[in-house]
């Protein structure tokens, strides 16, 4: 049987051997969490990046359609002036058609 000195020095170390052992896990905890933290923000930054060259291509393709209807239409007016046809609606019609297909992406 141990004497109340000799039990209250063994629970003291216990204690400290305990709160080390804590210490040491709080700060692993710490550590991980500044990691997440670093990886959230880096994610972020990434998905703006991201943000920035969707909208870039959006505009590209905006003005690709464009150019495509305004070239496909300037055909039919090319073909409608070698066959010397008023009719240059038809090939609008198709050109208007065809740049709605592209955007709707049908």
């Amino acid at each position: 049987m141990k004497t109340g000195t000799e039990q209250i020095a063994s629970t003291m170390e216990e204690l400290a051997s305990g709160t080390e052992t804590q210490a040491t896990h709080a700060g692993d905890v710490a550590a991980k969490m500044s990691d997440f933290s670093q990886k959230v923000r880096e994610a972020n930054e990434n998905g703006e990046m991201i943000k920035g060259a969707s909208h870039n291509v959006l505009g590209m393709t905006e003005n690709g359609r464009e150019m495509m209807t305004t070239s496909v239409a300037q055909m039919g007016e090319s073909k409608c002036n070698r066959k010397r046809c008023s009719r240059k609606s038809s090939w609008i019609g198709w050109a208007n058609k065809r740049s709605y297909q592209i955007s709707s992406g049908n």
